[in-house]
């Protein structure tokens, strides 16, 4: 891994990292879970667009992916932390698989992923 790369993983991985509690605090600061939710949905796609357009090479972006979602079905399918309307919100669950088919039906060009992925 480049250090090219290791920057724009850390920058990505760092807005999603704060984006989770930010969008939990504006959650409860204006009592609408569903604009704070916004806020993580722009910050998740946009960081794994810009990371899919930065990135040197993409297997190091699916690894961080396969390393995370697990995590990420455990949280929402398991253990509910992120709901809506008293149900898991499985919405989250299907970013990963939809840039997966995005980036193979573009046959695996990153830039053309990135933009659609925004």
């Amino acid at each position: 891994m480049s250090a090219h790369d290791g920057f724009w993983l850390l920058v990505c991985g760092v807005s999603v990292a704060l984006g989770i509690p930010l969008s939990a605090l504006l959650g409860r600061l204006t009592g609408n879970r569903l604009a704070a939710r916004k806020v993580l949905h722009i910050l998740a796609v946009g960081a794994c667009g810009l990371a899919m357009w930065k990135l040197e090479s993409t297997w190091i972006l699916w690894a961080a992916i396969a390393g995370v979602y697990p995590l990420l079905v455990w949280l929402v399918g398991w253990k509910g932390f992120w709901e809506e309307d008293n149900r898991p919100a499985w919405g989250i669950l299907w970013f990963p698989p939809a840039m997966l088919l995005a980036w193979l039906l573009s046959g695996t060009d990153r830039e053309i992923t990135a933009v659609s992925m925004g």
